[in-house]
């Protein structure tokens, strides 16, 4: 009887444990590692290629994976892109509170070639995020690493917001990339841009989409 209880519970402790998760759709983009499995909590859909982050919430990803070899140290890299985006330029690091995939992330390094891990990882959805979907780019890669070129963990899947918005047009991913390039060319000095247009041309959706890939670079930015 008492080895019984002990296997329901063992049961019931797994399964609670992976309860607020559900596995999403993910592309692997030639990771070293082995992906077993990419898994998101608050993911509440039916939709399996999308999971719909709400804002003002902290979602965690999960990630199961086996190393290739053994490994002391991983970092993690998460980068956004607005779903239509012009072109890779369009790609902007997002700010982790915890680089340090070994700590604070479920695992522990160092990690042993062909042993079964689960890295964990939360993400702050702001509230002023704009109702967009957004192609996320979740890397982990070992800083000790020579080939700057290899990746570890490479996945690429979609973050759906809570409602459809129409995408940037030609003309909008024209206004972004200019003002992202200016941003990201090195260039201290201030720089001013006028972003004029008559009613209906959805000029707040375009401040919505520089303020989130701004504030993505930069947790500063108000």
């Amino acid at each position: 009887m008492k080895q019984l209880i002990f296997v329901l519970l063992f049961v019931c402790g797994v399964v609670c444990a992976h309860g607020g998760f559900r596995p999403i759709k993910f592309r692997n983009c030639k990771s070293e590692f082995e992906v077993l499995s990419v898994e998101a909590s608050d993911c509440d859909s039916d939709d399996s290629n999308k999971c719909p982050f709400k804002r003002n919430t902290e979602p965690t990803i999960r990630i199961g994976f086996k190393p290739n070899r053994n490994v002391n140290s991983l970092k993690a890299n998460v980068r956004a892109k607005l779903e239509g985006g012009a072109d890779s330029k369009s790609f902007v690091s997002f700010a982790l509170e915890n680089e340090n995939a070994c700590q604070g992330s479920n695992i522990t390094c160092p990690l042993v070639e062909g042993k079964t891990y689960f890295y964990s990882q939360s993400v702050k959805v702001a509230k002023e995020y704009p109702l967009v979907d957004v192609q996320v780019n979740w890397l982990i890669t070992d800083p000790e690493n020579s080939d700057s070129s290899k990746r570890e963990i490479c996945i690429i899947f979609l973050a759906k917001g809570e409602e459809k918005y129409i995408m940037l047009n030609k003309e909008q991913r024209t206004i972004v990339d200019v003002i992202m390039e200016s941003i990201q060319d090195g260039n201290t000095q201030p720089r001013y841009f006028f972003i004029d247009g008559s009613d209906g041309t959805r000029k707040t959706f375009v401040y919505a989409t520089l303020y989130y890939l701004m504030r993505g670079r930069n947790p500063k930015v108000k």
